[in-house]
């Protein structure tokens, strides 16, 4: 038996391994690890002493292989000699060591090109699912939702509302978006959203409830925009009512008349009493202040309370909080110090309730006089804070919005805005009138 049989064997298998799994880029691995196997091969074939008889048919060297040619002499000499190994062991432990070097780099390209062909197939993946994405969303039509500020959770409600929608319908080619600025204090904020908004192509109607109605009034005035705008829990003033298709929310007039009833109620003869607005120029507001000066003094058109059926505006009311939680409070707290013989405090807006532990200590230096109703506090809104504050005796009554239904309603209204369909120029969605007495059951379902 050949004493190289062995080792030709390790260089055939490498040379089945490498053109057989790698290719191109495996042969030339192949040939970059040969260069031991070449000089230990070469030192063995430098002094023939004596040859072996060549096996029929096999190939004199590895050039038919490989790159780099390694020649194979066949006639092996027998170098023997103490402490050295034979030349058959040398040579096979040369194959050997080349192989496994060999393995080993064409295992490492292997392996790096299986992650390179992951790396691409992700990303094609990527890509894909990206142009899917990408022409959804081209197909897809906007219906924004504009509020006054995101930090009043009033109209975190109206969001809640916008989202049922779009669960509920998913494929209907639209989607119910919610946005405003940061603070509810930021008038040209909400007025820079709007006008970003009327630039895209994809939104196909607006719901707007505007903080500075004259100011959005006037960049809906210039912009003339082609598609749909309907405003949201607060209007436009009558003037500039031609700007928008329709309004969707609650008849502030109205809510302003419920907050006199329940006064007139809760005490009969009048008194002195400060009201707390929003902003000066919220429509929405100044409408509720307006039903309850007109209905406490029983004739349209009053600006002030002057003694109308014993109702006084205390000297330094209204006040306004700019929709500003920590501003309301602190009103409040001023004016309870500053006025101890106050009759009744009505909060337009739910603003102070907001911050229910700032709430609690504010009312809490007047909580004798609430409980006995010689200060009266009628408020605006029932979010849940507003209703355990009721509970708690901090405010007599709670004349309620329905924002929930407001945001939820509003993508249908403005859907039947872009196919034609007749609107109603107004549509409210009614009141909750909660008291001490029918807390538990005052919220429509």
């Amino acid at each position: 038996m050949l004493c190289l049989s062995s080792a030709w064997e390790e260089i055939v298998g490498m040379h089945v391994l490498v053109t057989g799994a790698t290719g191109k880029v495996g042969q030339v691995s192949a040939a970059a690890a040969l260069p031991r196997l070449n000089r230990h091969m070469s030192a063995l074939s430098q002094k023939p002493d004596g040859q072996q008889k060549r096996q029929s048919g096999a190939p004199i060297g590895a050039r038919h292989y490989f790159e780099k040619p390694i020649e194979l002499a066949w006639g092996v000499p027998k170098l023997g000699g103490r402490g050295r190994q034979k030349p058959c062991t040398r040579l096979r432990k040369a194959a050997a060591s080349a192989s496994a070097a060999v393995n080993t780099r064409i295992k490492r390209n292997y392996e790096r090109e299986e992650v390179v062909k992951r790396i691409k197939i992700g990303l094609l993946a990527a890509a894909l699912v990206g142009f899917l994405d990408g022409t959804a969303l081209a197909q897809e039509k906007t219906l924004a939702i504009v509020v006054k500020g995101l930090d009043n959770p009033f109209f975190e409600q109206i969001n809640l509302g916008c989202q049922k929608w779009n669960n509920e319908n998913a494929n209907s080619g639209y989607k119910c978006f919610y946005t405003g600025p940061a603070s509810s204090a930021d008038e040209t904020g909400e007025v820079q959203i709007v006008d970003d908004l009327l630039t895209r192509p994809d939104v196909a109607a607006i719901a707007i409830s505007p903080s500075n109605a004259p100011l959005m009034a006037k960049l809906l005035r210039e912009k003339a925009p082609k598609i749909p705008v309907m405003t949201i829990d607060a209007d436009l003033s009558q003037d500039d009512a031609d700007l928008r298709k329709t309004y969707l929310g609650t008849d502030n007039y109205l809510m302003g008349v419920k907050f006199a009833e329940y006064l007139q109620e809760l005490k009969p003869d009048g008194g002195s009493i400060c009201l707390q607005l929003g902003n000066v120029a919220a429509d929405n507001i100044n409408a509720r202040a307006a039903g309850t000066r007109d209905t406490l003094a029983g004739e349209k058109g009053i600006e002030r309370l002057t003694g109308q059926n014993g109702w006084t505006e205390i000297e330094g009311c209204p006040v306004f909080t700019n929709d500003q939680v920590d501003l309301a409070n602190q009103q409040m707290a001023d004016t309870f110090t500053a006025n101890p013989d106050l009759d009744a405090f009505v909060l337009e807006g739910g603003w102070a309730q907001f911050a229910p532990q700032a709430y609690a200590q504010v009312t809490g230096q007047v909580m004798d006089k609430l409980d006995a109703k010689e200060l009266i506090i009628v408020a605006g809104d029932t979010l849940p804070p507003q209703i355990e504050a009721l509970k708690a005796g901090r405010s007599h009554v709670q004349v309620g919005q329905r924002p929930f239904e407001m945001g939820y309603r509003a993508p249908s209204v403005m859907v039947d805005l872009i196919e034609g369909k007749a609107v109603k120029p107004v549509i409210y969605t009614g009141l909750d009138e909660c008291t001490q007495e029918n807390v538990d059951t005052c919220i429509a379902q």
